[in-house]
């Protein structure tokens, strides 16, 4: 029978349930507040020592698992705020082209509400309840790396692009997610605009999933709304643009070495997408092509064909690790590890590279540089205003389309 300590203990259990949850997601005061909150159950425990029995350790037990799954269950109800804030946009009038920028996006800092948003798509329990384990994997890569410039980059890009387009086209800034995502700003700016011409201009490098589904998405999204002019921009897998932003990129660094003395990784961040195996076997024909021209670029510069590393999910043996060890052979004493596959890299995967070198620099000591992605660079500005300028005098006629 439960007596009055058994109650109490289990509320004291409870709220140690619950603040274990908050001590993994959250950071801050409510981080701090709760460990608090954990010491305090731990100290009570240890002084009821003289209550100790099968009962009062399965009380204490029920009630910790109790307050957990309970505080799994608020976080995952939690409404979100949509993340990613608006950025402000120019708008001209007049105009009869319409060109909506889209890219993936980033939460500048850590945002429990903003990653949840990304996350619920997926309904399945055990999915759902892997989700913490992804927002603590966030909070501590946060926690290394500060704050995401993935935003403030795409701004730049936004703000580049816009100077070249501003004749002829209104231009619209968008993310995958957040309060500015696409949908709403087909919703809220386009369709209600009398524009001869949509294009849709999504920065990514390959067919991938996201970028299929986005496809589709605004495919029956123009058939339910009557919309026979909209147009898509390839993603960049075959720009000699963007190539040679990225070489140059290399260049810089490289400035006062030997270029024949330098190891380059070319690093991929995609991993295998089990729902659609059509889909993974187009982007890793992509990205290897991508790769490969990248390769025989940065060989024409003056690089060493054996000096160059590919390292991927989907390569076996692939790992940073065994890319360094490798170009160590070869007596490479400077090093430049550069992403491929988007203007920067997400803060998981920068805190997850910098905690690599970091620990092979433990071991002996590179000059190793971590270039972040793509940039905002000229090049890359060019290709996207090619692309957008040749699908604009393209025909739309049904007989075409």
């Amino acid at each position: 029978m439960i007596n009055l300590f058994d109650i109490k203990q289990l509320l004291i259990s409870f709220i140690c349930g619950f603040s274990v949850l908050c001590v993994i997601i959250y950071s801050g005061a409510v981080e701090r507040l709760t460990m608090f909150l954990i010491g305090f159950f731990c100290s009570y425990t240890i002084m009821s020592y003289k209550k100790w029995s099968l009962k009062y350790f399965s009380v204490t037990i029920s009630g910790i698992i109790l307050g957990f799954f309970i505080a799994v269950w608020s976080i995952l109800s939690i409404v979100p705020d949509r993340g990613i804030k608006p950025y402000p946009q120019v708008i001209k009038e007049g105009n009869q082209t319409a060109v909506l920028l889209i890219l993936k996006g980033e939460e500048e800092r850590y945002n429990i509400s903003g990653l949840l948003e990304k996350m619920k798509e997926d309904k399945r329990f055990f999915n759902r309840l892997y989700s913490i384990i992804d927002l603590y994997q966030y909070k501590r890569a946060y926690e290394r790396v500060g704050i995401s410039k993935y935003n403030d980059q795409s701004r730049e890009i936004y703000n580049k692009l816009n100077n070249l387009l501003d004749v002829d086209y209104d231009l619209y800034f968008s993310y995958m997610d957040g309060a500015v995502n696409y949908k709403k700003i087909i919703e809220n700016k386009l369709m209600n605009s009398n524009y001869e011409k949509i294009i849709v201009a999504p920065i990514m490098l390959t067919e991938s999933l996201d970028y299929l589904k986005l496809i589709d998405e605004l495919n029956r999204y123009s058939v339910q709304n009557s919309i026979n002019h909209i147009r898509f921009v390839q993603p960049l897998w075959n720009s000699e643009k963007l190539i040679r932003g990225i070489v140059y990129q290399i260049d810089a660094y490289a400035e006062g070495y030997e270029n024949s003395n330098m190891g380059i990784i070319l690093m991929s961040s995609t991993e295998t997408e089990g729902d659609n195996r059509k889909a993974d076997t187009t982007v890793f024909r992509q990205e290897m092509l991508f790769l490969e021209n990248l390769k025989r670029q940065l060989i024409r510069s003056g690089y060493e064909d054996r000096k160059v590393k590919f390292v991927a999910p989907y390569l076996p043996t692939s790992s940073i690790k065994s890319a360094i060890e490798e170009l160590q052979q070869y007596g490479v004493k400077e090093i430049c590890i550069i992403s491929i596959n988007d203007i920067a890299d997400h803060v998981r995967s920068i805190a997850h590279t910098e905690k690599i070198i970091k620990n092979m620099n433990k071991e002996k000591e590179f000059d190793i540089n971590y270039i972040k992605g793509w940039g905002t660079s000229d090049s890359l500005i060019e290709e996207l205003e090619n692309r957008v300028r040749l699908l604009n005098v393209e025909d739309l006629s049904p007989d075409n389309q």
